[in-house]
C-alpha cells in the first residue's frame, strides 16, 4: 500500500482496571492490487462476483482488505480468505469463521477509502466512519445539522468544514457501534459536546449517553470511532505508510488468481 493516506495503527481505551485496544486502518481504492481478491473467501467471492456496479466492487473488496489487516494485526498467522465476514440483519459487517468467535468487526468506506475497526473481544461494542473532507459535501451536511450543534461548532471556535464532517463522522460511528446504522429517529444522534484534546476530539451525543465518539483529523480525512462511555481514551498508534506498504505488498496469498 504505497498511499501516504494508508495507515495501520490501534486505539487503546481503558476501564480504569483492563485496557481495551481496537485495531484501526485506512486504505486508498488506488492501492488495490490486482491480486486482492485473493483475500476474499468462496462465500465473500461469490458476493463480489455477484455485483455489477464497479464502484460498489472497489468498496466492498477495499473493505474486506482493509478488515482483515486489521484482524492480522492481532492474529497474523490466520490466511486472509479463511476470514469469512457477512451482513448481519441490518447490513453490518460480522465475522463468521470458527476460530474467532466473539470479535468484533466495523467497516466505513467513502468514494475512494476504506477503514475498518476490529477487536478481539465484542464486550465494548464499537464502530468507526470515515469522511473524506470536501467542500461540496457541506450543504448537504449542514441540513443535518440542529440548531443546538450550529452553536456548539460556533462556540468551540473549530475549524467549520472540518468539524463539520467530524460530527457527521460520529452520528455514523455511533450507528454502526449499536448496529442499527440509522435506522433511529435522527434525533438519536444529535451531539451534544465537542472538544478538541490535542490531536484528538472527544464528540458527545445528547440521546445516546451510553457513547462517545474519539475523532482525528488525517489527510483531509475526517476518523471517527464510537465507544461507550465507560472507557476513557489513552491514546493513538499509528504505523507509517511506508511500515504498511512492507507489509501488505509481501503478503503470502492465498485464493483463486
Amino acid at each position: 500500500m504505497n498511499s501516504d493516506h494508508g495507515f495501520l495503527g490501534s486505539v487503546f481505551f481503558s476501564t480504569g482496571i483492563n485496557k481495551v485496544k481496537f485495531a484501526i486502518g485506512v486504505m486508498e481504492f488506488a492501492d488495490l492490487s490486482g491480486r486482492a481478491i485473493d483475500y476474499l473467501s468462496e462465500g465473500e467471492q461469490e458476493i463480489y462476483k455477484g455485483l455489477r456496479v464497479g464502484q460498489r466492487r472497489r468498496q466492498f473488496l477495499a473493505g474486506r482488505y482493509i478488515a482483515k489487516e486489521c484482524v492480522c494485526q492481532d492474529h497474523p498467522s490466520l490466511q486472509r480468505s479463511s476470514i469469512n465476514i457477512v451482513n448481519g440483519a441490518w447490513g453490518g459487517p460480522l465475522i463468521h469463521s470458527e476460530h474467532l468467535q466473539n470479535t468484533l468487526i466495523s467497516i466505513s468506506h467513502t468514494d475512494n477509502f476504506a477503514a475498518a475497526l476490529f477487536s478481539a473481544s465484542n464486550m465494548f461494542p464499537a464502530g468507526m466512519d470515515i469522511e473524506e473532507i470536501r467542500d461540496d459535501q457541506i450543504p448537504s451536511l449542514q441540513n443535518f445539522m440542529s440548531p443546538r450543534e450550529r452553536e456548539i461548532l460556533l462556540a468551540e471556535n473549530l475549524p467549520y468544514k472540518e468539524a463539520l464532517h467530524l460530527m457527521w463522522s460520529a452520528k455514523e460511528a455511533a450507528g454502526k457501534a449499536l448496529m442499527v446504522g440509522f435506522n433511529l429517529p435522527e434525533d438519536c444522534y444529535h451531539i451534544s459536546s465537542f472538544a478538541s484534546n490535542g490531536n484528538s476530539f472527544h464528540i458527545g451525543f445528547e440521546n445516546l449517553p451510553i457513547l462517545q465518539c474519539i475523532g482525528w483529523l488525517k489527510n483531509n480525512l475526517s476518523v471517527c470511532v464510537a465507544v461507550p462511555s465507560i472507557l476513557s481514551f489513552e491514546k493513538l498508534e499509528i504505523e507509517p505508510a511506508s511500515i504498511l506498504a512492507i507489509k501488505t505488498e509481501n503478503l503470502p496469498f492465498n485464493g483463486h488468481c
